[in-house]
């Protein structure tokens, strides 16, 4: 059992990091389009734009991993683990 918490632990931790980063890319992608919003496309500032290409170019994917859970789902020990906390 003690196996597939740690395992589970681990993606938790991945998953938290990706969580994280896509955190980051919302924020910057949300300045982006204040940063267009409040100006006239005459006088955006190119390394206003350029400080953003990153939002600009970019193709982000976040996919998350799941599984760690699904195995533990799977093997039965996820069973033991409820049956443990209501005891």
């Amino acid at each position: 059992m003690q196996h597939y918490l740690n395992i589970l632990k681990m993606e938790l931790e991945d998953n938290l990091k990706l969580v994280k980063r896509k955190a980051t890319y919302q924020k910057e992608a949300w300045k982006l389009c204040n940063y267009l919003n409040s100006h006239k496309p005459e006088i955006y500032r190119s390394d206003s734009i350029a400080e953003y290409s990153w939002i600009i170019h970019g193709n982000y994917n976040f996919s998350y991993k799941t599984s760690a859970f699904e195995m533990l789902k799977m093997s039965g020990v996820m069973r033991l683990i409820i049956e443990n906390c209501f005891e």
